[in-house]
């Protein structure tokens, strides 16, 4: 049966099926291609997330290692406010590379917007 665990996962990936619309959407819009993500926020807390964002998108995934950067954001401002020297030195990022095959990925992902459609159809079907 359905656990949980089962619910979270499904999720979690569908925040990443989410976020691949969006880039194909960008890319076809903007007309370019997108090489590689860089996020933030607490989502970005849980590795599964990250690992499997970068498998979907068959993109390299660069983590911020500061996970809230809106506040590093306010302080660069307010460094700057104050013409006072803000700099962050090093690698601020962790990185995440596709480790599935891209083949297993458009599978994942297509069987992803078959089910979206299926709920969509059943929903309407209800009212």
């Amino acid at each position: 049966g359905t656990k949980r665990e089962h619910l979270a996962r499904a999720a979690i990936e569908s925040m990443c099926y989410q976020t691949k619309d969006v880039l194909i959407a960008m890319q076809r819009d903007a007309n370019i291609k997108i090489k590689s993500l860089k996020a933030d926020g607490g989502a970005t807390s849980n590795k599964f997330l990250c690992q499997f964002q970068s498998d979907i998108l068959q993109i390299p995934l660069k983590k911020a290692k500061i996970i809230e950067t809106t506040s590093l954001g306010v302080a660069h401002l307010a460094a700057l406010g104050a013409n006072l020297k803000f700099s962050l030195s090093g690698k601020n990022y962790e990185e995440f590379y596709p480790k599935s095959d891209k083949s297993i990925a458009d599978k994942y992902y297509n069987n992803w917007k078959i089910a979206v459609k299926s709920a969509i159809i059943a929903s309407q079907s209800h009212q």
